[in-house]
């Protein structure tokens, strides 16, 4: 009798240690299928995230034409990425900026926090436009960093999930850009100026930041940067405006005079 309660035991066992390696393998042929999912369509990946993350940090729509990464070489472009003027605007976009090279850190693609060693934007086009509300596209889109980026205290929602990656890029330059101002409405005049050079460092702090929070940053520094150059160049946003409402006064002054001499002569 002891010796069939053995042979029992020994039956349990070996089928627990066999189900014990099937839930193991299972296991890994759903990682592996993942990590191959992955690898297949980093491209449609990447250009969804910029795309998101991007909408959702200038309220105003965020498109890239293709992506090309290589995970083997550690190194990847970004073509056609536009951002869309807000509403109210007459030109299409406020930002075009051509080709994207970027310079990944592979070892810290399985790690938590992703890093990217370098980007280089290559002649970036920045589009400065006065409506004829008086209202300038850049301000707005600055206006609308501002409203989504998180307070001090409150943490993003993508962190409480837990699902967004953090990330941190070391370098980020852009190069040989231009600026179109259009400040004059209704056809007024534009001008063209060199965008000076933009250089950010270890955006993301030593712990890393939510995509959201990167391109928050790195939009509200290339606003900036292109809106200092205007003014720097004698093209003074404010000193515009007061003419255009001085003009206004003006006009609606001389059409109050001529009212007036029109109804002494009746």
């Amino acid at each position: 009798m002891k010796k069939k309660s053995g042979s029992g035991r020994n039956k349990k066992s070996h089928r627990l240690r066999k189900a014990v390696i099937w839930i193991l393998l299972i296991f890994f042929i759903v990682m592996a299928a993942g990590v191959l999912f992955i690898l297949n369509n980093i491209d449609s990946i990447v250009k969804s995230a910029i795309q998101k993350y991007g909408s959702g940090a200038v309220q105003t729509a965020v498109r890239v034409d293709r992506v090309k990464i290589s995970l083997k070489q550690g190194s990847g472009a970004i073509h056609g990425l536009t951002v869309a003027n807000p509403p109210g605007f007459s030109l299409p976009f406020a930002f075009s900026l051509g080709k994207i090279r970027v310079d990944i850190d592979i070892k810290s693609i399985t790690g938590e926090v992703k890093i990217i060693d370098d980007i280089t934007v290559e002649a970036p086009e920045v589009f400065v436009e006065m409506n004829d509300d008086r209202k300038v596209n850049l301000d707005e889109i600055q206006k609308a960093l501002s409203r989504q980026a998180p307070s001090k205290t409150k943490q993003p929602e993508a962190g409480k999930s837990g699902k967004e990656p953090k990330l941190i890029i070391r370098h980020l330059r852009f190069a040989e850009g231009m600026i179109l101002a259009k400040l004059a409405p209704q056809g007024g005049k534009e001008q063209k100026l060199r965008l000076p050079t933009l250089e950010m460092r270890n955006i993301g702090g030593s712990s890393g930041a939510y995509p959201d929070q990167i391109a928050r940053q790195i939009l509200s520094e290339l606003t900036r940067n292109a809106m200092n150059e205007v003014t720097r160049r004698g093209i003074n946003l404010a000193t515009e405006k007061a003419k255009e409402k001085a003009q206004s006064l003006l006009n609606e002054q001389k059409r109050n005079a001529g009212n007036k001499v029109r109804g002494l002569m009746k």
